[in-house]
């Protein structure tokens, strides 16, 4: 992190305010904690790990990464931001008077252990991709990479007195899982909504 500061701060990605702010001297490896899927008792209750960053030596830098990573999701056209966006979408197409309502089909499919499935090549050149597509590429794709890739790589935590390190894809807390994981699945989304021929078996 120090590294990627200096060179960030050298390259005018970041001010000596925020590079002060990246540099945690108090902190500690994340912690984990399962979330129980309550509301499915049929599969015994299966548990979500959920990996806390608060504290950790690479929550500012997620933090940092999230900003620009989200203003990237945004633009996305296959996303939904939350239960009240998904209702306003349907909404849209109930007032859709266009003779092809009839041909609107729903679908929805969901990837088991999505976040932590996400090859770390796949998801970092899915990232560049779109950071190269900006209009001020500021800060610099290069920045934003390395810290996003920093703290895919360097997610220590606890759990039960055992420190682990996450090899591949992406922890469920760190501020930005959520952004990168919707960026990696962007590649995907284009494949499947540019197959006319494409069937779900």
């Amino acid at each position: 992190i120090e590294r990627w500061v200096e060179t960030s701060l050298e390259a005018g990605d970041i001010s000596k305010r925020l590079a002060t702010w990246m540099v945690k001297e108090e902190s500690r490896p994340g912690y984990d904690y399962c979330n129980y899927k309550v509301h499915k008792p049929q599969a015994n209750y299966p548990g979500r790990l959920i990996t806390s960053g608060c504290g950790s030596p690479t929550e500012n830098l997620a933090a940092w990464s999230d900003f620009y990573l989200k203003q990237l999701v945004v633009e996305l056209p296959y996303v939904l931001k939350d239960s009240s966006d998904f209702l306003y979408q349907i909404h849209k197409f109930n007032l859709c008077q266009s003779d092809k309502i009839s041909d609107i089909i729903l679908v929805s499919w969901d990837i088991v252990a999505m976040f932590p499935s996400i090859d770390n090549a796949m998801g970092l050149k899915a990232c560049e991709d779109l950071l190269e597509k900006r209009d001020v590429v500021f800060p610099s794709t290069t920045s934003i990479l390395e810290a996003t890739r920093i703290t895919l790589e360097n997610n220590i935590s606890f759990f039960n007195n055992v420190a682990y390190v996450q090899n591949n894809g992406t922890a469920m807390g760190p501020h930005n899982a959520c952004s990168y994981a919707d960026i990696a699945m962007h590649p995907i989304d284009v494949i499947i909504n540019s197959n006319e021929d494409f069937t779900i078996a």
